[in-house]
């Protein structure tokens, strides 16, 4: 599934408190309230179409604050919570939708003039176009008054007539009056007019979610929320739409519901972590800052749920190893809720540099490291790599397979803790030389 499916949560009743406009359908008891940003850039006809909206109302200022009344039977509450799903997301689970909900969508996507929804409820169509399902395909398009749908399901037809005319039940589902439509529009049938119903006949209408939720974090128009960064060097607040960051995880919506002022501080977040952080919620990229995504997994992987961020972070830190970042990306290697076999290839590549690049990078300041655990754990690995790095004696090199196990200690200490056959752990480096 394409686009970006975590939006999904933005449905969510409980984020009703941080979206700015509220919809009702007359005839329907239920009240939608929905992000005005994101709908104005994703189907920005529900605001503004007056063959729709019985009464609209706007309050000045710039939070954006609207009301809107549609017309009765404008839409029902199943296919507006589908629309409403697609602009968030860019997608729609079209496998389980029914065929009558699909045409219906499809119509409402037409009415609202919005392409992408149109050209996958088109192209879902032809996928599930068959022998058994077409009769019900042009009934159902017939009384929902879809021609487009009726004249591809008939052409359809057509080219597979003699299965279409033997089909048991066929024409019970559609009746006497259409077949005998069909029947006489097939004695005008012409070979070079069919239409070509596969799905990828259909011209493709590009998803652009992401570049839509790129644009929303950059204008920040309607934006409600701000992080600050207490760092005097940091001038610049980053502002952002609370109802999209606290949809994203349960934690995040604690953060940004236990908040009155709107004003945000995430501790041993950078600017440059926490605008990665938002640019991977809002549109999915996981390109992170190597330094920044250190950060993250220090201060926010654990905290805020993130655990599905943390394989793009130590992916982002094992690009971007330089001599000035290495012993603080080899320090996140060591921590201890982290030691998955990513993260212990990744402290064999971080050695591996600092032992080749020792002269230019500031091993001094291990000493300043915190924990003192983990700083002396550090010491001893970097002193193991660049001794095993130096050139080799016969001594030396009998000596490699100690020093393999060696470097994957940590990871190796973390999960014998809990050996329920009770074997003893091995001892850190840290411990013998304290010893």
């Amino acid at each position: 599934m394409s686009g970006l499916p975590h939006h999904k949560a933005l449905l969510n009743p409980e984020l009703n408190a941080l979206m700015n406009v509220t919809i009702s359908i007359i005839g329907e008891k239920e009240k939608v309230h929905v992000p005005r940003n994101i709908i104005e850039k994703r189907c920005p006809s529900l605001f503004l179409d007056v063959s729709l909206i019985k009464k609209k109302k706007e309050k000045k200022g710039d939070t954006g604050i609207m009301t809107i009344d549609y017309k009765a039977n404008t839409f029902t509450m199943v296919v507006f919570h589908k629309i409403l799903e697609y602009c968030y997301t860019g997608t729609l689970p079209f496998d389980t939708m029914e065929l009558r909900e699909l045409l219906v969508l499809l119509r409402s996507a037409a009415t609202l003039d919005c392409p992408r929804l149109v050209f996958l409820c088109e192209k879902r169509i032809r996928e599930i176009l068959t022998v058994d399902s077409v009769f019900n395909i042009i009934k159902l398009a017939h009384e929902l008054g879809l021609e487009d749908v009726k004249k591809l399901a008939t052409s359809f037809a057509h080219q597979n007539w003699p299965q279409f005319c033997a089909h048991k039940g066929g024409i019970d589902i559609i009746g006497i009056e259409l077949f005998q439509e069909l029947t006489i529009a097939m004695q005008f049938y012409k070979e070079e007019e069919k239409i070509n119903t596969s799905p990828e006949a259909l011209p493709v209408v590009p998803c652009t979610v992401v570049q839509d939720y790129k644009d929303i974090l950059k204008d920040a128009r309607f934006a409600d929320g701000d992080f600050l960064f207490p760092n005097p060097d940091v001038a610049e607040n980053i502002k952002f739409h609370r109802c999209i960051v606290a949809a994203h995880t349960k934690p995040l919506f604690q953060l940004i519901t236990s908040n009155k002022s709107k004003q945000y501080v995430i501790d041993g977040l950078s600017y440059v972590a926490t605008k990665d952080l938002l640019e991977f919620i809002y549109f999915g990229d996981t390109k992170f800052d190597p330094v920044g995504a250190c950060k993250l997994i220090e201060n926010a992987v654990t905290q805020f749920a993130l655990q599905h961020i943390l394989d793009h972070c130590i992916h982002s830190i094992s690009t971007g190893i330089s001599d000035n970042s290495s012993l603080d990306i080899l320090r996140i290697t060591y921590l201890p809720n982290f030691q998955t076999p990513a993260m212990a290839d990744l402290r064999t590549q971080v050695l591996k540099h600092v032992s080749l690049n020792f002269k230019n990078i500031d091993i001094p300041a291990v000493r300043t490291l915190k924990p003192t655990e983990i700083a002396y754990e550090m010491l001893a690995d970097i002193l193991d790599q660049i001794y095993y790095d130096s050139p080799q004696d016969s001594s030396r090199k009998k000596s490699k397979k100690t020093k393999r196990h060696r470097v994957s200690r940590t990871l190796s200490s973390s999960n014998a803790k809990d050996d329920p056959k009770g074997k003893p752990k091995r001892t850190s480096s840290s411990k013998l030389d304290k010893q």
